[in-house]
């Protein structure tokens, strides 16, 4: 028993001194891997929790848990005097005055990249969750509780309660459509006014919006492979259209209030096929199959229309005629977005590298963007681009030259680019606006000596 109890006692003793110095590398300022990763795991864990529950927590907190670095050691202080003294002891020389002149030896560094007025995050509830716009250099955002407004610095403008299953969001022009998606609301606003509120018989599959305020849905309907039903800016119903024979994938609306639906064809494989209607139930066109195609996207440009399919996108004038097509050449189309303009960025994952294709609205198709990673994140502007590579936004033109970069503090759950100098990110609870800033050889600052 005696030899038990001394081996107990040594057992302590040696968890003491573990415990002590474990803490005395923390305080050091020292990093423990095992340690760091429990820490961030925590963090997760509490911000988890926390959206949720839909708990707001404090600005302070937040950034707290929004801030995955590793910390910096502590320096370790000791008095001058001490320095000088055992510095004297051990024979070093004085240390002598440098005086920069024109010399013999040229000493080089490179300046530091410098980022001026730069934004801190600012605490969301949710942030992640939420569905984000461009709307006209601002933002808006809807949750299934909130709808809110930005300004380009990331500013709350107005935050309005709204009750909301799977809200999706869309922009055009002044107008500012939410909608649910697998339930019946509809909301329509112009900038924060409400418009109108509206609710469907079925439940909502997409929803689009001109830029004059009319709405397009398409719902399930008993009996039928789906409906399409376009409301006016007042929240009226003005058409409505029920497909027996092809299921309906999309439906676009545009300003002369053509509104063109995309059906799929399973009668042999899996085709699909867009017909194009006026809200007087007139058809303007329809086009032959497109065969072994799934088009799941349809966007007006205009009066024409840009299809986005699994294999490839095409672009169709006002009358259904092809005017361009690009095959995707066997690639796999990982995301995409689709400038005001018609110009469209497609990600690609290509033998599991990122490719970034652009496509104008004309049909032109830029040289493919070998990307650093694979990004999950894209935006598209009329005449720029920016992209995610891990925690880092890219903005470049269309063809991947004159690159501007920024580092975010955590990881990017959605980016947008307001401006080419402004990225809008969204992080797990938080979110900020970034100044990225052109990335190139840095000139190195010649300091001569004697």
């Amino acid at each position: 028993m005696k030899k038990k109890s001394n081996i107990m006692k040594i057992l302590l003793i040696i968890v003491c001194l573990c415990a002590i110095l474990l803490f005395s590398l923390v305080a050091a300022g020292v990093d423990v891997p095992f340690l760091q990763a429990y820490k961030t795991n925590f963090k997760h864990n509490v911000s988890g929790i926390s959206n949720l529950l839909g708990i707001e927590l404090p600005i302070e907190m937040q950034l707290y848990l929004d801030d995955e670095s590793v910390p910096t050691p502590k320096p370790t202080m000791v008095p001058k005097e001490e320095i000088d003294a055992l510095e004297a002891a051990l024979g070093y020389p004085e240390e002598e005055e440098i005086v920069t002149k024109e010399g013999t030896a040229d000493l080089t560094t490179q300046a530091p990249l410098k980022v001026k007025n730069e934004n801190l995050p600012v605490a969301l509830d949710g942030a992640s969750n939420s569905k984000f716009a461009d709307y006209g250099g601002n933002m808006v955002a809807a949750s299934e509780t909130r709808y809110r407004g930005f300004n380009d610095n990331g500013e709350l403008l107005w935050e309005i309660p709204i009750g909301m299953q799977s809200p999706q969001i869309t922009v055009r022009g002044e107008y500012v459509l939410i909608n649910e998606t697998g339930a019946k609301k509809i909301l329509l606003f112009k900038g924060r006014k409400q418009v109108f509120e509206a609710t469907t018989e079925g439940n909502i599959v997409s929803c689009d919006l001109s830029k004059n305020g009319d709405v397009v849905a398409v719902t399930d309907k008993e009996y039928y492979k789906g409906q399409v039903l376009v409301l006016n800016s007042s929240g009226k119903v003005i058409f409505a259209w029920d497909s027996g024979s092809y299921n309906i994938l999309d439906a676009a609306i545009s300003a002369g209030r053509r509104v063109a639906v995309s059906l799929l064809n399973t009668d042999v494989g899996a085709d699909s096929l867009i017909t194009c209607f006026d809200v007087n139930g007139k058809e303007k066109y329809r086009t032959e199959n497109f065969s072994n195609s799934i088009i799941f996207d349809v966007e007006f440009n205009g009066e024409k229309l840009n299809a986005i399919a699994d294999n490839k996108c095409v672009g169709l004038s006002k009358i259904g005629k092809i005017l361009w097509e690009f095959d995707y050449s066997g690639r796999v189309l990982k995301n995409y977005d689709i400038a005001e303009n018609g110009s469209k960025m497609l990600l690609f994952e290509n033998g599991g590298v990122g490719e970034i294709v652009v496509v104008s609205a004309g049909g032109k198709a830029y040289d493919a963007i070998k990307t650093e990673s694979m990004p999950e994140i894209v935006s598209i502007k009329s005449d720029y681009i920016a992209y995610n590579s891990g925690r880092d936004v890219i903005v470049s033109n269309f063809k991947g030259k004159s690159t501007k970069r920024a580092s975010c503090s955590a990881d990017i759950k959605q980016a947008f680019a307001i401006e080419k100098n402004k990225i809008f990110c969204v992080y797990n609870s938080s979110i900020q606006v970034k100044k990225p800033v052109r990335v190139k050889k840095q000139d190195a600052i010649v300091i001569t000596a004697e």
